[in-house]
């Protein structure tokens, strides 16, 4: 991989990271609460906010769903290029 491919990789992880604690937050929705709910650890949640870890969609899923809200919703859209 890239290391430009590797940047937008990890630009689409913080920016997904981004998505679900600002959505968590929204409900008011402690990592603690939302790992009750979701099934993945507090770790986990805290890695994944921070952009830190690969998410499989089955995870986003299970989160877009506690957060009353779709996938789609979640996951950063690619820049296109001009």
């Amino acid at each position: 991989m890239s290391t430009t491919t590797g940047r937008a990789v990890d630009a689409r992880r913080i920016a997904l990271g981004q998505q679900i604690r600002a959505r968590r937050k929204a409900q008011k929705y402690t990592l603690k609460a939302l790992a009750a709910i979701t099934g993945l650890s507090v770790p986990k949640l805290c890695r994944i906010e921070l952009g830190q870890e690969r998410t499989r969609l089955e995870d986003v899923d299970t989160l877009a769903k506690a957060l009353a809200t779709s996938t789609h919703a979640l996951i950063p859209k690619p820049k296109r290029k001009p």
